[in-house]
């Protein structure tokens, strides 16, 4: 089975336990293995195991991100199909900036993206309880863990498909 990275950008990933990763991303500039959206994930393969999609989920405002979840639901592999979801954490920006004040820098990135470039806008936001429900509420995931990690910057969510 293969993995694969949508929106990878320049973090080309090659994940563990997968034959091999497919890396996705709109931008040519970062050299992706398939130029393209996340939609761009050959339905018929019938070989992906996991979907990898880190800080991509909150460029979607909640509408199209649901779209995005099901449509990685329809392109896994059942049963044995993974989803692994990391997003910035609005908990950690809300605490900086109750302590801070309102910092520039990581707070700032957390709540409205890096805006380098054109699509490099968040839309929507989540802490690891929102994040859980997000996914969980759709019923065509079981999550099996959602952890900060990054000391606490970032939330990750692994999810099993369901067939």
């Amino acid at each position: 089975m293969i993995a694969v990275n949508v929106g990878c950008g320049t973090r080309h990933a090659d994940i563990e336990g997968y034959e091999k990763t497919l890396n996705i991303d709109l931008r040519s500039d970062v050299k992706p293995d398939v130029i393209g959206d996340l939609f761009n994930i050959p339905k018929d393969r019938g070989d992906i195991g996991l979907i990898y999609s880190s800080h991509v989920l909150e460029h979607f405002n909640f509408h199209d991100g649901r779209n995005m979840l099901r449509y990685f639901h329809s392109v896994l592999k059942k049963p044995e199909g993974k989803l692994w979801v990391v997003v910035p954490n609005l908990e950690y920006a809300a605490i900086q900036i109750i302590r801070d004040g309102f910092p520039m820098g990581i707070s700032m990135d957390i709540l409205y993206g890096h805006q380098e470039y054109d699509t490099n806008f968040h839309k929507n936001g989540f802490t690891p309880w929102s994040l859980r429900e997000f996914v969980g509420n759709l019923r065509l995931f079981k999550v099996t863990s959602v952890e900060e990690r990054c000391e606490g910057f970032e939330i990750s969510l692994k999810a099993d498909v369901i067939a």
